[in-house]
Formats: C-alpha cells, structure tokens, sequence
C-alpha cells in the first residue's frame, strides 16, 4: 500500500481504537487515520521553496521558526531580543575576539544567562541548543559555544554581565586560538 494509507508495521498489534458502543468505535491517535497527515508540515507547506533531500538539515525552516516550534512565539522572541542585547554588549565590552575569543565566549554566556533569568533555565537550553544546531560551525566552534552557554545557565541567578566578564577574564570560559 502506499506510503500514507497504509498502517505503521511499528505500531501493528496496539489497540489505538476506543469502543464507544457495541457498533461504534473512534481513533483516539491520528495515527490511524495516516491520510490526515500534512506531509508538508515540516516544510511550512511550501515543499519547492524549503528543500532537505537528505532529511538531515537540522533546522529546515530556520533558526527563529525552529525555536518558535520549539518553546513558542513569546519566549522564541524574547530569546531573540536577548540575543541582539548581548551582541551589543559583545561589541562594545571592551574584551578581545569577537569571533571565537573573550567577547564571543561572554555574549555566550551572557545570552544564555539573560534567557535563564526571562524564560527560565530550561527553556534556555532549549534555544540554545537549537540557536548551535542551526549555525554551521565547526565541532570545536560549538563544543565552545555550548559549555559557555551552560555556564551563562548557571550564572542566570546572579548579574549576567558582572559574572559573565568575570568568567570570561577570569578563564573560566571557553575560547578557540
């Protein structure tokens, strides 16, 4: 049978129906009903224009979409408020390496630390974790960028930009040569 109208082989055997009468029974999981799908679902129903021939792309409808999906649009867009206040700040700082250096590892952890704060530690990983799968960086880039965000985390209970240059001149962040 073709690929939407016939039954998962993974979930043969489970009973997803509930009886309502003798003569009546409902689906309780969609599952059963596969031609209800949208198979363009994970393309935002636009399967020219978001392609992943590979099924692999980790954020096939991009960094904000997937986070939005992710923990919804409020948090999603404070997440994204953050994140430009703490590019800013990493800007004007006054400590080296924008890219891969002292400033890059504070705005890490400086961002995660403000999002903890706002919309709670979890949710910050959340975000976090999605913002390092969208970017194409190296393993070693966010190997970086991911423990200092974990520590960002960690300081979220304390003032983010004191403790943030303090881990970052301090050494307790990470950064790449």
């Amino acid at each position: 049978m073709g690929r939407f109208i016939s039954f998962d082989p993974i979930l043969k055997g489970l009973n997803h129906t509930k009886v309502v009468s003798c003569r009546k029974s409902i689906t309780t999981l969609p599952i059963m009903q596969p031609q209800k799908l949208n198979p363009y679902l994970y393309v935002i129903a636009n399967p020219i224009k978001f392609i992943d021939p590979s099924g692999e792309a980790p954020c096939p409808r991009g960094e904000l979409q997937t986070q939005i999906l992710a923990v919804g649009p409020i948090d999603a867009w404070i997440a994204f408020r953050l994140s430009q206040e703490a590019t800013n700040l990493a800007n004007t700082i006054g400590l080296p390496g924008i890219h891969n250096g002292k400033a890059d590892a504070f705005r890490h952890c400086y961002w995660s630390c403000l999002m903890a704060q706002d919309i709670g530690v979890s949710q910050a990983q959340i975000v976090g974790d999605i913002h390092e799968d969208c970017v194409p960086n190296s393993l070693e880039e966010r190997e970086m960028d991911t423990f200092n965000n974990t520590v960002g985390r960690s300081l979220g209970s304390s003032n983010c930009k004191d403790a943030c240059k303090q881990a970052a001149c301090g050494g307790d962040l990470k950064t790449l040569p």
